[in-house]
């Protein structure tokens, strides 16, 4: 039994010779062999660090994402301008009303909103949501709903 064994060993190792030394394709065998010794020697010092550097840069973004939210007054906008476009952007986000139905104006970070909604339960859940937008500093809320009049925000 063990004299087919060592045939059959020899007769590998001898065609893994006659297969790396191959003029024609040996050298690209020699540079694939070399490339996945070198992956497999890698593997285990990879999972001991936690699966590579892509985790290392996914927990070090978190990190920043934190102390960037942890810090008072960062995540506010630098002009009216950019905070609209955040109202508009997060606070319409998956509800059934568009910012065409409602128009968003902002001034020193005050919201004001105008238009016509069909319910109060929509206009309350709106407002709800623009107050809960990082960098607004009040909403003032002139929706109505259809049939009455139009409320003025008493500036001439």
């Amino acid at each position: 039994m063990a004299r087919p064994i060592r045939d059959l060993a020899l007769l590998s190792v001898g065609g893994a010779i006659a297969a790396l030394a191959d003029p024609v394709s040996g050298a690209r065998r020699r540079h694939t062999l070399r490339d996945r010794s070198i992956a497999v020697a890698r593997r285990p010092a990879r999972l001991a660090l936690g699966k590579g550097r892509g985790t290392m840069r996914h927990m070090a973004g978190q990190a920043r994402g934190r102390l960037h939210e942890a810090i008072p007054g960062r995540h506010a906008p630098a002009d009216d301008h950019k905070l609209a476009d955040r109202v508009r952007s997060e606070a319409f986000r998956g509800i059934s009303i568009t910012p065409h139905e409602v128009n968003v104006g902002v001034v020193d970070g005050i919201v004001t909103l105008r238009g016509e909604l069909h319910s109060r339960s929509a206009i309350d859940g709106l407002v709800h949501r623009v107050h809960a937008v990082p960098g607004v500093y009040g909403v003032e809320c002139l929706v109505h709903l259809p049939g009455e009049p139009a409320p003025h925000d008493g500036r001439a």
